[in-house]
């Protein structure tokens, strides 16, 4: 007779491993008693080590292992299990100490790119990078080994150094031997795996003249605030040295250009051009054996700064204004397309659009109001953009200039019955250059004087012959004196004289 009860419990060890920082493994023994039936099922259950309840992680388990998923990363926990078979669930085992979830420590993967950089008569230098994975703790220091060939073992190279610069370089080695280099990363849990091992390496002296391949072209336009960048390749033997010079001036690294080089790179960068970085830009590749240059002519472009003042105010009237200004200092690297001129006058807010297509720097600002305030703005224009403005002093709107005087009493100099010439004395020109002269006439008892030089310009002789006089008649003629501003007040007529031929004529 069979006799049949619930599982006892599970064997010992009972124990979990961290396996990642949201799991870890559970692992235990099969029960001493099964109870006289087989065992269909583990019961695992969790709890955090600062609480009390318990919570089932799972339901259906038959092997003497369960990865527990979805834990808290820095946690401790608690697990206990129960076998069950077709009679019930067995008495739980809970482990004896928490596990403690967190990103699991081993030793480092394998250094990457082992690379001999320079080899001489007695030396090898070399470099190389970290490794994809330290283990998940720092790498504290490297070991680096090295094998004769024709030797079985390798040997580490003693050093002071824990190399985490990632290069070294071994002297003493004898010359035409040759030698294999591999290395480890070594962090608080031990040494890691080797590195590929570097191809056989024959110590001599090794030249080969530089060479260089570079991705910038010979002129390079950037825009203010952008990066800009001129790098490239090399290769020599002995490694070359690297040098930037700005406008034949040796250039140095700082807060606003970097300059990067590796054993086959060359990097020279500014993350945020500025108009003051435009230059030639020359790198010297060098070595013993010779060397190489590559230039690049860099413009560094912006919108223009503004046009240089004061604004010239060449000529003030009642109802417009000639101004006058200078380029800016600074163009921003590229020829001013235009100005823009504004007015406003200063009892109003509003800026009024005088012209956008001003390429000269001088321009007529029309339709002002006599006795009005105003102050003008020029904008500089460049296909980057528009300047910040150049204001001028308020200056009122008024005459400043005058007409010409009135000429002094005009003489009839010769008359003749058809015709007469007139003389006269030029007249103040009222701070502008007279530009003409106009005649008229009347008859001496007429009240109408009427234009006698027709469209004639009279400028700059001060005589005219009268024309298309009538015989007998009695004429007075006077004169006026015009200039840009307009035209002056008549002179005082001339004496009365007949129209009529000289005696013996």
């Amino acid at each position: 007779m069979w006799f049949l009860d619930v599982p006892g419990p599970v064997g010992q060890p009972f124990s979990g491993v961290n396996l990642t920082t949201d799991s870890c493994k559970l692992t235990w023994c099969s029960p001493e008693d099964d109870g006289g039936s087989a065992i269909t099922n583990y019961i695992i259950e969790k709890r955090e080590s600062d609480r009390m309840g318990w919570t089932a992680v799972s339901y259906t388990v038959t092997r003497h292992n369960a990865v527990v998923q979805g834990l808290i990363d820095g946690k401790g926990y608690f697990f206990r299990i129960a076998a069950e078979n077709i009679i019930g669930m067995g008495p739980f085992i809970e482990s004896q100490r928490p596990v403690l979830i967190k990103d699991p420590i081993s030793v480092p993967e394998r250094p990457e790119d082992l690379e001999v950089t320079a080899i001489t008569k007695d030396s090898i230098s070399l470099t190389w990078r970290p490794p994809k994975y330290d283990g998940g703790s720092e790498v504290t220091s490297y070991v680096l080994e090295t094998r004769l060939i024709g030797k079985d073992n390798f040997t580490k190279i003693d050093t002071d150094d824990t190399l985490m610069d990632r290069k070294f370089t071994k002297g003493g080695l004898k010359e035409n031997s040759t030698y294999e280099f591999r290395v480890s990363a070594v962090n608080v849990i031990g040494q890691g795996k080797h590195s590929f091992c570097t191809k056989p390496i024959k110590v001599k002296e090794e030249l080969e003249p530089p060479t260089i391949d570079l991705d910038f072209r010979d002129r390079l336009v950037v825009r203010v605030g952008d990066v800009c960048t001129l790098q490239g390749r090399f290769t020599g033997k002995p490694a070359p040295t690297i040098t930037w010079t700005k406008n034949e001036e040796e250039l140095k690294a700082d807060e606003e250009v970097t300059m990067t080089n590796t054993s086959r790179t060359l990097c020279l960068a500014m993350p945020k051009a500025k108009r003051e970085h435009s230059g030639r830009y020359q790198v010297v590749v060098e070595n013993i054996v010779g060397l190489r240059k590559g230039i690049c002519s860099l413009t560094v472009v912006d919108r223009p700064q503004p046009p240089e003042g004061p604004v010239v105010f060449n000529e003030v009237y009642r109802n417009y204004m000639v101004i006058s200004w200078n380029p800016p200092l600074d163009d921003g690297g590229c020829a001013i397309s235009n100005y823009t001129i504004e007015k406003r006058d200063t009892n109003r807010d509003l800026w009024m659009p005088v012209t956008t297509a001003c390429t000269r720097t001088t321009c007529k600002v029309p339709k002002l109001i006599e006795g009005r305030e105003y102050i003008i703005r020029i904008c500089a224009v460049n296909i980057h953009g528009v300047s910040n403005p150049l204001l001028s002093a308020e200056t009122k709107a008024k005459d400043v200039f005058k007409v010409p005087d009135a000429p002094k009493q005009p003489i009839v100099k010769e008359i003749y019955k058809d015709q007469a010439l007139l003389t006269w004395e030029p007249p103040a020109d009222g701070g502008k250059p007279i530009t003409g002269y106009v005649i008229e006439r009347k008859e001496t008892m007429a009240n109408r004087w009427t234009r006698a030089s027709g469209k004639d310009r009279i400028f700059p002789k001060v005589e005219y012959f009268v024309p298309d006089l009538l015989e007998g008649c009695e004429y007075e003629f006077r004169v006026m004196a015009e200039n840009v501003v307009g035209l002056g007040d008549p002179s005082p007529p001339s004496k009365p004289i007949f129209a009529k031929d000289p005696i013996g004529k």
